[in-house]
């Protein structure tokens, strides 16, 4: 727990990246990569995340929740 944040994050993904490697099933392994991907996405700046309420009034938009 007291490991500096960045590398903190490096032993996250490289934990999550050995779940990927050991999982049967492909659709969840499809999952972790895409996970791992936008991860990588976000790390570095290429896409943009969403805030929680925004992300949550999307969410609610979806189901039909206003």
């Amino acid at each position: 727990m007291a490991l500096p944040i960045a590398e903190k994050v490096s032993l996250v993904q490289a934990l999550w990246q050995s779940i990927d490697a050991g999982l049967a099933d492909s659709d969840e392994q499809g999952a972790v990569r895409d996970a791992v991907r936008r991860d990588r996405e976000l790390s570095t700046g290429k896409v943009a995340g969403l805030s929680h309420e925004d992300a949550m009034k999307a969410a609610r938009r979806a189901i039909g929740c206003r």
